[in-house]
């Protein structure tokens, strides 16, 4: 296995040379010597935003690239580069938040899945006919790196029903990107894993939303989908790909008992991040009361804080929890710092928010995130939780 969590002096070294990157970065934006101290001063507090103002103990180290989470590229690379360029130029420059802003696109490549999950916030598109053909998304891929995107995850429905063209995309974009995919593990072997890894995808987003094999199987709605997941992160661990877990973790599941059983399962599998995610009234939930309530919340914040802090989970792996740094600093979709692009090639603010505007690849796509920036979370109930 190429995957490995670093901590202690060796982390530290590392984040030294990673700053020194940054550092390196800021002088060529800033193209100013005293701009470049303020510059990496800022980065630095944005960073702490993120992770609870504590200090980071930990990084993943997957095919000699150090990685601070899953949302960003890892260092060494050409989009680590990219995606520091775009933060800085932000940050110091006070450039306008526009299209050329957005440094991640999660792109749905597909509608097909052999999944039936309790949670699909595609469900309405789940298997009908496919609306973009293998030249738009190679179009949508270019158009959006040559406007700066330095970060890519590639979903559906499930993208691995779409192999062939997965691949083609994939080994047409430019090395400034790091691509994911976000996957049940569906029919991932060998040899598709180390193909995938030479047509220069970085890793693979694992969606697995129980422990336990039974009780999985069931939210998945298909009676191999834990297998799938097994076979999956063997399979990409061994071909050098970076490995997450994804959870939707839903009321009936949340306990600090499960988190942590969740937790170990995840480090046994071998997976460097795990993606949590809070449940939303979208897709196949729409209409359902699935928002957590505070006392649910809470149990997920302190499993954050805990897992990527405490010198007793060093070991385990590095939680992204998006709701977390949302109420910290902010919804970081609707073209803030990425947007999402649907099944059918239509710019909306994120997988759980969507309101269709217009083309991924009209004229006039920048005015739509322009108007996502202006408008925010089409949907309310999502700012807000119960107590």
């Amino acid at each position: 296995m190429s995957l490995t969590i670093i901590s202690g002096r060796k982390a530290r070294y590392i984040q030294f040379r990673m700053w020194m990157r940054i550092a390196a970065v800021a002088g060529r934006v800033t193209k100013n010597p005293i701009k470049i101290i303020g510059a990496v001063k800022r980065v630095k507090k944005l960073k702490k935003d993120f992770l609870s103002k504590k200090p980071l103990q930990k990084l993943v180290r997957v095919d000699n690239r150090y990685f601070w989470d899953l949302n960003q590229p890892g260092w060494p690379s050409k989009s680590f580069d990219k995606n520091f360029e775009w933060v800085i130029q932000r940050l110091v420059e006070d450039e306008k938040e526009d299209i050329e802003s957005v440094r991640m696109v999660f792109l749905a490549i597909t509608k097909k899945c052999p999944m039936n999950c309790e949670h699909c916030y595609e469900w309405d598109e789940i298997n009908k006919k496919e609306t973009m053909d293998l030249d738009t998304l190679h179009k949508i891929v270019a158009k959006y790196q040559k406007l700066g995107a330095a970060y890519f995850i590639l979903g559906g429905g499930e993208p691995l029903v779409r192999y062939k063209d997965l691949v083609e995309v994939l080994k047409t974009a430019k090395r400034t990107s790091d691509f994911w995919i976000s996957t049940s593990g569906f029919n991932l072997t060998l040899a598709k894993a180390q193909e995938l890894k030479a047509a220069g995808l970085t890793g693979v987003s694992l969606s697995i939303d129980h422990f336990d094999e039974k009780a999985n199987d069931k939210f998945r709605g298909h009676s191999q989908a834990t297998a799938h997941i097994r076979m999956a992160a063997e399979n990409a661990l061994k071909a050098g790909l970076a490995v997450a877990t994804a959870i939707c973790a839903t009321k009936e599941f949340i306990s600090k008992e499960n988190m942590y059983q969740y937790a170990e399962f995840s480090k046994n599998l071998g997976a460097g991040f795990i993606w949590l995610i809070e449940p939303r009234a979208a897709g196949k939930y729409e209409g359902q009361n699935v928002q957590l309530l505070k006392s649910h919340q809470d149990i997920l914040d302190e499993f954050y804080i805990t897992l990527n802090h405490d010198e007793k989970y060093l070991s385990y792996p590095r939680v992204i929890f998006p709701n977390y740094n949302h109420r910290a600093i902010g919804c970081a979709g609707a073209g803030t710092r990425s947007i999402m692009i649907d099944t059918d090639g239509y710019v909306n603010a994120c997988p759980f928010c969507r309101k269709k505007g217009v083309h991924a690849l009209a004229e006039d796509s920048r005015e739509q995130v322009t108007k996502l920036l202006s408008t925010g979370c089409p949907n309310p109930l999502f700012e807000t939780r119960p107590s």
